[in-house]
């Protein structure tokens, strides 16, 4: 088993545009969300002529979970949207642009371990210095707008950032 850590960006404003999966990929998706949210340790054939592919950000998938929740059954349905909730992480720091507020875990195996040989604090301010950079180029240089508020969702109007483990058997 790999682990890779993940920052899950709540991004409720995506607008979705669901895609036209067939049954099949619906429920692969689910398999994958499940595998990655370590719910289930099944792993699903690949298609035959396909690769693997390895998980590094699990946006993509939430992206289509959410885009397609409709098309599942009530009892899939109800999984998803626990799962899709805001995680309960231990602590939360504000980044030094004081736009993201970026929540994790200080023990357990959800801990940030980006880079081994950083301490805890070192890989948060990692992540931390990495989204500024990010929002100052997207937002001041692009010229992308704010995104909107999530009414206090994460504790205050900040931009939210969750740090998980992501998951992925081969």
């Amino acid at each position: 088993m790999k682990k890779f850590f993940l920052l899950i960006l709540v991004f409720n404003f995506i607008p979705l545009n669901a895609q036209e999966l067939s049954e099949h990929q619906l429920d692969s998706l689910y398999n994958i969300f499940l595998r990655m949210n370590e719910i289930s340790s099944e792993v699903q054939p690949d298609l035959p002529g396909t690769e693997p592919e390895i998980i590094k950000c699990g946006l993509g998938i939430v992206h289509q979970i959410k885009s397609n929740i409709e098309r599942y059954s009530s009892e899939k349905q109800q999984v998803l949207k626990t799962l899709l909730q805001r995680p309960v992480k231990q602590t939360s720091m504000v980044s030094p642009s004081g736009f993201f507020r970026i929540h994790y875990d200080t023990t357990g195996t959800a801990v940030p371990r980006y880079n081994l040989s950083l301490t805890l604090e070192e890989n948060v301010m990692q992540v931390a210095a990495a989204l500024d950079s990010s929002f100052r180029f997207e937002v001041n240089f692009l010229g992308y707008i704010l995104p909107p508020s999530d009414n206090n969702a994460g504790g205050d109007d900040k931009y939210d950032v969750y740090i998980l483990p992501l998951v992925v058997k081969q």
